[in-house]
């Protein structure tokens, strides 16, 4: 009204600055969406700094959270920074929330192998490892009949900032095991049958030198 007052044509202004409003709105909505959800990360508390959680198909310790991003290091110290609108949308598994994992490992053996010395064998393993927790009780049990083997699951407990240290260990110690007691760990392996070729018989070689004259 004021430039129309004094005679200055508003419209070309408005289209301009209307037009500018549009473009600035649309470079920030990434920006502003990435803000909004890191409004949700703080107040909901997924994870903390120091967290070790997979998110976005990355898995790595919790290093920051800002307003606009979260950043994590992997195992092999890379960097990975990711907009917070990502994290929030997508699933976030949290492996160090709890105080307790259970370290799941599935070993194979041969079908001519005794199933109940090979479950003590891993009773033991897990029974004699300093990580290894007595209570929840470890889980282990026959889980499937594979081709080639038997399949048996050793679920052991232990605290969370130990996880992967257990896992390592308790997979060589079985093997060591499995080794001393003779216990094969089979390779994939298939029976391969092999059938003669059936011959002719009498009537049809005849009918076929009888076609072959005519």
């Amino acid at each position: 009204m004021v430039l129309s007052l004094l005679g200055i044509k508003g419209t070309p202004l408005l289209a301009l600055f209307g037009g500018a409003s549009v473009i600035i709105g649309l470079a920030l909505q990434d920006t502003l969406g990435n803000f909004a959800k890191g409004l949700l990360i703080t107040v909901n508390q997924p994870f903390d700094e120091g967290d070790y959680i997979e998110v976005g198909g990355a898995r790595g310790t919790v290093q920051s959270v800002s307003v606009i991003a979260t950043t994590i290091v992997t195992l092999d110290n890379r960097v990975i920074v990711i907009p917070n609108q990502r994290v929030w949308e997508g699933v976030v598994t949290n492996f160090t929330a709890k105080d307790t994992r259970r370290v799941d490992l599935v070993f194979s053996i041969g079908y001519d192998e005794d199933i109940h010395r090979a479950i003590r064998v891993l009773h033991e393993a897990v029974a004699e490892h300093p990580l290894a927790l007595n209570e929840p009780e470890p889980t282990i049990a026959v889980t499937a009949l594979a081709e080639s083997s038997v399949e048996i699951l050793c679920g052991a407990w232990t605290g969370s900032a130990s996880y992967l240290r257990l896992y390592r260990e308790l997979l060589a110690d079985v093997k060591i095991r499995f080794d001393a007691a003779g216990i094969t760990i089979p390779y994939p392996q298939r029976d391969l049958h092999l059938h003669p070729p059936r011959a002719r018989s009498l009537s049809s070689t005849s009918e076929i030198a009888q076609t072959e004259a005519g």
